[in-house]
């Protein structure tokens, strides 16, 4: 399965979530995040670990040779004590509450944190300079996504249940195209793709601010009656 198949199947689940979460039960935000552990998981198995199984384990043994096994456990258990610290988090700022909402966020954000957090790991292995650049600009992204299609804004301009469905979808491309672009680059060493990939994802945020700019255009016409 490539990558733009698991991102249309991804793509079109997220676009029903609005419709799809109460069906099943769950809250819109609950059945979001199940939608995008799921992209991230599908992403993971069949793109990187099938797809570029070569690549993929030809990283694993730079990786393991810069930083072997017994040493730099900080670094080489990075992703996975990041996703620990994101769930002690959850856990303090929800006074460890065992809802089923709880639950799915306890599992899925520290897992998706995980998946999103892993790209990463190859840039410990580049000295470049825009390296840092490159990591600053890859959590702010990804944050910028999260928060938008988990409190999407609210306009009369168009129907709430649209709006979330495009939030989502947008949210959903921009953290899958911005993943596999970092680990391309970074953790496959193929850099060329990286340019190509940040236009996707600059468009990407781009058309997920449309919402935020017609809020804005509202609120200032308002204003101005």
């Amino acid at each position: 399965m490539s990558h733009y198949a698991v991102l249309v199947f991804t793509v079109t689940l997220a676009a029903f979530s609005p419709f799809l979460g109460p069906l099943v039960g769950l809250e819109v935000n609950s059945f979001v995040m199940i939608v995008i552990l799921l992209g991230l998981f599908l992403q993971e198995l069949f793109v990187i670990q099938i797809t570029k199984r070569q690549e993929n384990i030809a990283f694993t043994r730079r990786f393991y040779r810069y930083y072997p096994p017994g040493k730099a456990y900080f670094v080489r258990y990075s992703s996975s004590i990041f996703a620990a610290f994101v769930l002690f988090s959850l856990l303090l700022l929800s006074n460890f509450e065992l809802s089923k909402k709880h639950l799915i966020f306890y599992l899925c954000v520290p897992m998706s944190a995980k998946f999103l957090y892993e790209p990463l790991l190859g840039t410990y292995l580049h000295e470049n300079k825009k390296t840092m650049q490159y990591i600053f600009a890859y959590f702010v992204i990804n944050i910028f996504a999260l928060t938008s299609s988990l409190s999407p804004v609210e306009t009369t301009l168009i129907p709430s249940n649209y709006i979330e469905a495009y939030v989502i979808i947008m949210t959903i491309g921009t953290l899958l195209t911005l993943r596999l672009a970092y680990y391309e680059s970074f953790c496959l060493n193929n850099m060329s793709r990286l340019e190509t990939q940040l236009s996707h994802v600059l468009v990407a945020l781009l058309l997920l601010s449309l919402p935020n700019l017609l809020n804005l255009g509202e609120l200032l016409l308002g204003e101005l009656r």
